[in-house]
């Protein structure tokens, strides 16, 4: 999911309290029924997609809505908006889940604009009732905010004749069975084609966005939250690509070769010369000042970049503003030592691949630093990491995400270390223990070989060019780790998407190709 502007997410804890002044200052469920609407809406839009009659002023006939109904204000929620369809001429059915528990001024509101209501007694009377209704839209109010572990028998009975009807789902809030504030998906969870959310996003709509379906916002009158002595709250924010557009250096009037920030790129092996051209080439492609190779593929890079300037030792490549090392090193003892000459250099430096193997085998080459360490880690090499600074931490990415890649950050600033980990993946995460990102590629094109060698030295590139002149402050480097992230996404789909096909599996090369482009369509975003 790539957008134009940036958003941020928050705990449920914080939204709570957001909303809690707004719905008390306001007549009885005016809230709900704001929110009841915004739902209603965007059933009305997937019923219309199917070529329901309407009238053009908002009245559908023929089709028909079925409401899966959980206790409390979720539910009420889902009544209000299942009230609100049958004003536009649906037939509407609301299915309790929880009769002695649903909203009464709600359901009483179903029930006088003339929809039905149904109390199964188990999930085989669900199962029935759905097939017989065979609806035309779902509603998913059956938990909202509140809930925690996968949904009970009956609610995830019911997910499952929903999918295989292939009725069209819109979720009320979040998708039950997802978790508001860590996005694991349990088993049975509902898989929406929308979700309509209100006045805040949760930390759940980025941390598990490819399961919410199409992400609509709601204004229902509520601010950011703030903490008891008037502070924001912590976010988990996605950049979008304005930002990545408007961050993205470029060479000002008095730029030179050397003013825009130098980055050293210590990557490649005879084994594999590839990754050395790569990274190289793609912090070429993402900064017009110097790019320094060092490494055994020195001819391999200079014929695919001449005016990259080469070297061979670590120790002779001159002077960088950042480093990148790592992709297609090799993990043997003389990488360690050329690691450790890097991290002992006061800049920004990147380790992917196979320096951070290394670097998790050889954990006493990594010492006190202030300069930013980035570590760009898939899942296999975020545990063995893990394992050596965090190991209360490894194991866990099945599970809350983004609570490991803080706790592995928190780890590693108790050494003195200053880290950001981005962790690969559709939803790639960014956390520096301070400020954190979430940021969803919108496609998986990039799930090849060789695609992290590229983005680690467009990050090089990116932090090197921050060094200079307006450089981003210490705290802001998960912010430049995040636009690199962007344009690599955006690159990504231009290339698998060249020409207006519908998309087709690329290789590195491909990405590689497409960064220039993707750096000028993000900056025309951004005016």
């Amino acid at each position: 999911m790539t957008h134009r502007d940036d958003f941020r997410a928050y705990y449920a804890a914080d939204i709570r309290s957001a909303e809690a002044p707004v719905i008390d200052a306001a007549p009885t469920d005016a809230v709900m029924r704001r929110a009841a609407w915004a739902v209603a809406d965007v059933a009305r839009t997937v019923v219309r997609a199917q070529e329901v009659i309407g009238d053009g002023a908002g009245h559908i006939y023929g089709a028909s809505a079925a409401g899966l109904i959980g206790a409390g204000d979720n539910g009420g929620d889902g009544l209000y908006a299942l009230a609100d369809l049958a004003h536009s001429g649906m037939a509407v059915h609301a299915i309790l889940l929880a009769p002695d528990r649903a909203h009464s001024r709600a359901l009483a509101a179903l029930r006088r604009a003339g929809g039905r209501v149904h109390e199964p007694a188990g999930a085989e009377a669900i199962e029935e009732r759905l097939r017989r209704l065979r609806p035309d839209v779902a509603l998913d109010a059956i938990v909202g905010l509140g809930a925690s572990g996968p949904p009970r028998e009956m609610a995830g009975h019911a997910a499952g004749i929903l999918e295989e009807l292939r009725t069209p789902v819109v979720a009320v809030d979040i998708p039950s069975g997802i978790d508001p504030d860590t996005g694991v998906r349990h088993p049975g969870a509902i898989r929406p084609s929308a979700t309509v959310t209100f006045g805040l996003f949760r930390r759940a709509h980025l941390l598990a966005s490819t399961d919410c379906g199409a992400l609509e916002l709601a204004d229902i009158g509520i601010g950011a939250p703030a903490d008891d002595r008037g502070r924001p709250v912590e976010t988990l924010t996605s950049i979008g690509t304005a930002t990545a557009g408007a961050l993205w250096p470029v060479p000002g009037v008095s730029d030179n070769k050397y003013s825009g920030g130098v980055v050293a790129i210590r990557a490649g092996s005879q084994r594999f010369p590839g990754a050395a051209v790569l990274a190289s080439h793609a912090a070429v492609m993402s900064t017009s000042a110097m790019v320094r190779y060092v490494g055994p593929c020195r001819e391999q890079v200079l014929t695919d970049r001449p005016e990259i300037v080469a070297s061979s030792v670590v120790t002779n490549a001159g002077r960088a503003q950042a480093w990148v090392a790592g992709p297609g090193m090799g993990t043997g003892p003389e990488t360690a030592q050329e690691l450790a000459w890097i991290l002992s250099q006061d800049v920004p430096v990147v380790l992917d691949a196979d320096a951070l193997r290394v670097l998790a085998e050889h954990p006493s080459i990594l010492r006190r630093r202030e300069a930013p360490l980035v570590l760009t880690p898939h899942a296999g090499e975020f545990d063995a990491l893990a394992q050596t600074f965090a190991p209360a931490h490894a194991g866990l990415l099945a599970g809350d995400r983004a609570g490991a890649v803080r706790g592995l950050v928190t780890e590693l600033d108790s050494r003195g270390v200053n880290a950001t980990v981005l962790l690969k993946g559709r939803i790639t995460l960014i956390d520096d223990g301070r400020t954190a990102f979430a940021q969803d590629a919108g496609t998986s094109w990039s799930a090849t070989p060789g695609s992290g060698d590229v983005l680690a030295g467009m990050i090089g590139a990116i932090l090197a060019a921050r060094e200079g002149p307006g450089a981003l402050s210490t705290a802001e480097v998960p912010r430049a780790v995040a636009i690199a992230q962007v344009v690599h996404s955006v690159a990504a789909r231009l290339a698998a998407e060249e020409f207006g096909r519908p998309g087709s599996p690329i290789g590195a090369s491909d990405l590689l190709g497409a960064i220039g482009e993707a750096v000028a369509k993000v900056r025309a975003v951004a005016g």
